[in-house]
């Protein structure tokens, strides 16, 4: 069975939110510190998923709990 839904590329701020259990003010601290790439969309930031991915298995897990302090 062919899955027709488009690869995913990016991901929004809500989904770092999720992903990284943390609140949009330290996600968007992310992005503004340049720790991955991101685009701006209009007023709408997405956040590259091959370079977060990569930012996030180079993460140790000690440094994420300091990342959103």
């Amino acid at each position: 069975m062919h899955d027709s839904r488009p690869v995913k590329t990016t991901y929004s701020i809500p989904e770092l939110q999720q992903m990284l259990s943390i609140c949009d003010v330290a996600a968007y601290r992310l992005v503004k510190q340049n720790q991955f790439k991101s685009v701006k969309v209009g007023r709408t930031i997405r956040v590259i998923k091959a370079s977060f991915d990569a930012w996030l298995d180079g993460v140790k897990p000690d440094e994420t709990a300091k990342s959103h302090i």
